[in-house]
């Protein structure tokens, strides 16, 4: 009897402590999802927690198991990083740790194998205008701590989010030659070929074997004719709330959208407002606005997560 009463006041303190919580879902690229179906990671809340003047952001496996913590400046988890970053397997080994400054990672970062064995050290190299940076491979190891890689040259061998592995040549700490990609049940997934960490060209293939052709990794999602358009057309479209124009208010509107598969606009919600009646009228347009070309990932199609401002001015 002491025991089932025990056992209904932990699950009364905890049904009680969940209330008021809003669990945020990740797919694999931590872009948020509405369902847990297509998730792999999830957040109790999009604030975090105070800590030492940053806010720590931790984020989970589905089965509960610590996936990374992180550190911002400001409350919400999609503002820039700084600090310590730390990511697990769901062995509870760690995986990746680093710094981030400006969301930047600098200086030596470190990869492990699930094993807890280290599998390479890396740094990354920023070029200013472009959005896509270079990893610099410094030393790597195979599982059993045979070194493969040495000052930068060598062959490289890891895993890449839980779900693929990639392998091939480093010289002068860059990707060079052809890269291998496969899933984890042996399936081919990519070919890719480099020269001085460049991707040159890559064939991947899908779930169903069907190829595609590319010359980057990653595509961004965007309006048909550009972003400029998009903001042409949301000058044509947007009206300006009366209650707030009369106030003399104005500012910068942020709203975040998911960009799916189809390039439809979904779980679009406003992330910094302004003035109530300017956010409603953010979302109502929102609500109008044509489909995108979707982000590709390796050629294929894949959801993905944006935040823009919409201005209000009173001229």
């Amino acid at each position: 009897m002491r025991k089932t009463t025990l056992a209904f006041l932990l699950f009364l303190i905890t049904s009680i402590s969940s209330l008021g919580q809003s669990i945020i879902y990740f797919n694999e690229d931590h872009t948020e999802v509405m369902d847990k179906n297509d998730a792999v990671y999830y957040a109790n809340s999009h604030i975090g927690e105070l800590e030492n003047e940053k806010y720590k952001h931790t984020t989970f496996y589905l089965d509960g198991t610590i996936y990374s913590t992180y550190y911002t400046k400001e409350k919400k988890r999609y503002k820039d990083k700084f600090g310590d970053f730390e990511s697990y397997y769901k062995n509870g080994n760690l995986k990746e740790k680093g710094v981030f400054d400006a969301s930047k990672k600098v200086g030596i970062w470190h990869y492990y194998h699930s094993n807890s064995q280290e599998n390479f050290s890396y740094e990354m190299k920023y070029k200013e205008g472009e959005f896509e940076e270079t990893t610099l491979f410094i030393n790597a190891w195979d599982s059993l701590g045979n070194q493969t890689v040495k000052n930068g040259n060598g062959q490289l061998k890891y895993l890449t989010k839980n779900s693929f592995y990639q392998e091939g040549m480093v010289k002068n700490k860059l990707k060079t030659g052809e890269w291998n990609g496969t899933y984890i049940d042996g399936k081919p997934y990519f070919i890719e070929t480099y020269k001085n960490g460049k991707l040159k060209k890559g064939n991947s293939w899908d779930s169903e074997g069907k190829k595609y052709s590319y010359t980057k990794t990653y595509k961004r999602a965007f309006y048909p004719g550009g972003i400029w358009d998009f903001y042409n057309w949301i000058g044509k479209v947007l009206r300006y709330p009366d209650d707030a124009k009369k106030q003399g208010i104005e500012g910068k509107v942020y709203v975040a959208f998911i960009v799916d598969k189809s390039g439809q606009l979904t779980e679009i919600n406003v992330v910094k407002g302004v003035y109530e009646s300017m956010d409603q009228e953010v979302l109502r347009v929102m609500q109008l606005v044509k489909p995108w070309s979707p982000a590709k990932k390796r050629g294929q199609k894949t959801i993905s997560r944006m935040i823009l401002p919409i201005s209000f001015r009173l001229s």
